[in-house]
């Protein structure tokens, strides 16, 4: 019955077509898991166009034409010099291995454009670097999605590529609905007032995120927030 009225509500609603997705990863290991899992989900009827670059000034130069980011925190910012401004923003940021937090860069200029992002890490590896990001992140609003698990040879399984994606098309589904804000810092200070949301805004919502998910994506319980989820107000 729920899934009926969802059908009908979506009728009425233009959805996009096809969703530009950009991911900034720089491991061959993750850029291969990422490329499976959207390959996945392509194949199964998932409109998707997904451009990966594996440095920050590739995804300043591409993330304007994306309509949602998936970016790694620690990775080469490129080949050319990068601006002062850039340069003095970095620097307030621990390095780790001598890599820049260059996925907060990109997180700060994608804000400032309305464009929804979400930081996917490696939190084990970045163990020592990663309280400041995960600060940042939550000043923002942005979703952060680490990985802290382990295999025996203490090398990453794999990030959770899905739990990211699910969280971007969250947000992005509250841009396409027009919701008093695209990133969602009341969910980790609720001293702020929640702006009010339309049913109509919600009926959009939630139309995205279905036509741009997988069912799997929301067979989750109560206690695993990570995944796709048809509402959250």
């Amino acid at each position: 019955l729920i899934l009926q009225r969802w059908t009908d509500k979506m009728e009425n609603i233009k959805l996009p077509d096809k969703l530009s997705i950009l991911v900034v990863e720089d491991t061959p290991k993750h850029i291969n898991d990422v490329r499976m899992e959207f390959e996945n989900r392509i194949s199964r009827g998932t409109s998707l166009d997904v451009k990966y670059v594996t440095n920050l000034l590739d995804a300043l130069y591409s993330f304007q034409s994306a309509d949602g980011i998936i970016s790694d925190v620690f990775y080469p910012i490129g080949n050319a010099s990068p601006d002062s401004n850039l340069e003095n923003f970095l620097a307030s940021f621990p390095r780790d291995n001598g890599i820049e937090a260059s996925g907060v860069s990109l997180a700060e200029h994608t804000e400032k454009k309305g464009i929804p992002i979400v930081l996917c890490t490696d939190a084990h590896h970045h163990r020592a670097s990663i309280t400041q990001v995960y600060h940042f992140a939550n000043k923002k609003g942005i979703f952060f999605i680490p990985n802290w698990m382990r295999e025996h040879n203490d090398v990453i399984e794999k990030k959770h590529w899905a739990s990211a994606y699910g969280r971007l098309v969250n947000t992005m589904a509250r841009k396409f609905a027009g919701f008093p804000y695209t990133f969602t810092p009341y969910l980790w200070n609720f001293d702020l007032k929640r702006p009010v949301v339309s049913p109509e805004m919600k009926e959009k919502h939630n139309a995205f995120v279905r036509k741009f998910s997988l069912d799997e994506d929301f067979k989750i319980s109560r206690y695993e927030p990570e995944r796709a989820y048809l509402e959250e107000i």
